[in-house]
C-alpha cells in the first residue's frame, strides 16, 4: 500500500534524505546477509535487545547525539512504543539511525527539534518534514507508520491514538511483511533502504551479542517514577492533575484526550484501566489507581 500515488509516501522523498544522511548512516556498514540481519526479517514482532544494550552499542559507534532526549531514553521509547503496537522497536531504532545520520541530523529538512526520527513528511521535492511536540510522539508516529505497512488494520485499531501524519495516504494497509521490502517507493525510493536498516541492525546484534531476556526489553513507559499523588481526581475535575492522568494514560497506549478536563471519555478510559489492573472500577483516580498508572507494567 504505497502511501499514495502522488506523494509515494512518507519517505520516498529522497532515498532517505539524499546524500548526507545516507552517507553518515551507511559508512563502513557490512552487508546484511546473515542471522537476524538478513532479508525476510519481519517488521512485526518482539524486540530482542533492551535500551541499555542499544545505548551501549550507540556509544561505541562514535557519533554525537543531537536528539532532544538521551540515547537510552530514546531507545526505551522505541521499545515501549514498539511493544504497544507489536513492532520491532529495536530495528525501528536502527531505522532512525539511517534516517537521522546516527542522530546527528545532518540536513536542515529534519532538525533535531522536529523530533522526527523517520523522515515522515520529507517527500521528494519538498523542503521540510513533519514535526512532533515530543520525542515520544515522533517515535509513536514512526511505529504507527511501520505497523500500517505491515498489518492490515484501520487507524482505530491502533493501540495508541493516531499521530502519524502520513497514515491518510495509505491506500491499503498490510501490504508488506519484512523490513527489506520498505524501499522501492514504499517508505523510501532507494531500493536498498530496507537492507541498509538491516545492516545497521546487524551491527547492533554483533555488538550486543546475546539477546536480552524477554522481561528486560520493555515494561512501563519511560520516565515512570511515580510523582506525588495530587489528591482525588474524578469526573468534573479540571486542571494540571487531570492532564497528568490523561497524559500518563496516553503514554501507556490508551486513547484519551489530553485536555485537562475529566470528561466522559476520560472516565471511560480510567474505568477500563482499573478493570484491567484488578482495581475497584469507580472512575476515580485515588492513590491506588494513581500508583498503578506509574508502576504497573503495560499490558
Amino acid at each position: 500500500m504505497p502511501d499514495n500515488p502522488i506523494a509515494s509516501l512518507a519517505c520516498s522523498r529522497r532515498g532517505f534524505l539524499a546524500g548526507a544522511a545516507t552517507l553518515a548512516a551507511t559508512a563502513a556498514l557490512p552487508a546484511a546477509t546473515a542471522g537476524p540481519a538478513s532479508a525476510g526479517t519481519p517488521i512485526l514482532g518482539r524486540a530482542q535487545y533492551n535500551a541499555q544494550q542499544i545505548a551501549t552499542w550507540y556509544g561505541s559507534v562514535g557519533h554525537g547525539n543531537r536528539a532532544t532526549v538521551g540515547v537510552a531514553t530514546l531507545a526505551q521509547l522505541f521499545l515501549e512504543e514498539g511493544a504497544l503496537e507489536g513492532v520491532r522497536g529495536d530495528i525501528a531504532f536502527c531505522q532512525a539511525m539511517v534516517e537521522t545520520g546516527w542522530l546527528t541530523f545532518p540536513t536542515s529538512r529534519m532538525p533535531p527539534g522536529n523530533n522526527n526520527f523517520s523522515g515522515l513528511g520529507a517527500v521528494d521535492g519538498g523542503a521540510g518534514s513533519s514535526a512532533f511536540s515530543t520525542a515520544r510522539t515522533g517515535v509513536r508516529a514512526q511505529i504507527q507508520h511501520l505497523k500500517g505497512w505491515a498489518a492490515p488494520i484501520r487507524a482505530t485499531q491502533l493501540r495508541t491514538m493516531l499521530v502519524d501524519p502520513r497514515w491518510r495516504y495509505f491506500t491499503a494497509t498490510g501490504q508488506i511483511r519484512d523490513w527489506d521490502q520498505l524501499g522501492k517507493g514504499r517508505w523510501a525510493s532507494d531500493p536498498n533502504y530496507g537492507t541498509t536498516i538491516l545492516a545497521v541492525y546487524g551491527r547492533l546484534t554483533r555488538h550486543a551479542g546475546t539477546p536480552a531476556p524477554p522481561g528486560s526489553v520493555a515494561s512501563a513507559p519511560a520516565g515512570s517514577s511515580e510523582p506525588p499523588f495530587p489528591g482525588l481526581v474524578k469526573a468534573g475535575s479540571e486542571g494540571a492533575a487531570v492532564r497528568q492522568v490523561q497524559q500518563r494514560l496516553s503514554d501507556r497506549g490508551w486513547r484519551v484526550p489530553v485536555n485537562g478536563v475529566f470528561d466522559g471519555a476520560t472516565d471511560f478510559v480510567v474505568r477500563r484501566f482499573q478493570s484491567e489492573k484488578g482495581l475497584v472500577v469507580d472512575g476515580w483516580v485515588g492513590p491506588r489507581t494513581w500508583t498503578a498508572l506509574w508502576r504497573s507494567p503495560v499490558t
